[in-house]
């Protein structure tokens, strides 16, 4: 596999999007590019390569926009937000929670698939696509 993108939707803190990218600065081998999802060409994305990280705060089931995403081919991990207010400190650290998850199942995956974890969160949901 070529080297993983990991797009972060903008609706992410900037800083939260910061701790990532830095934290993958680290790797010796740079094998995970973080990116922010925001003003790219997205047909120039590939979405075999690539995982796109977004928020999603509908209350049952994911909003229109998760969804057209997934079918569109997107591999998509959704954080399920309240919908009233939360803390950027508590979504922080539910991604970083789930991270090493996100990562694993981005590499041994490669079909598109479409992953939640709840706001507060410890663990990867997988919705089975339909197609």
């Amino acid at each position: 596999m070529s080297n993983l993108k990991i797009y972060i939707h903008p609706n992410f803190s900037p800083k939260i999007t910061a701790i990532l990218y830095e934290m993958h600065q680290l790797q010796k081998v740079k094998n995970i590019e973080i990116i922010k999802w925001q003003g790219l060409d997205e047909d120039k994305i590939d979405l075999n390569s690539s995982i796109f990280l977004m928020t999603d705060k509908q209350s049952k089931g994911l909003s229109v926009s998760t969804l057209k995403h997934h079918e569109s081919g997107y591999r998509i991990v959704a954080c399920k937000l309240p919908k009233d207010k939360y803390d950027m400190f508590e979504l922080g650290m539910s991604v970083l929670r789930v991270w090493p998850y996100i990562i694993e199942r981005s590499i041994t995956n490669q079909k598109k698939f479409l992953y939640t974890f709840n706001y507060g969160g410890k663990r990867l949901n997988n919705l089975k696509s339909k197609n």
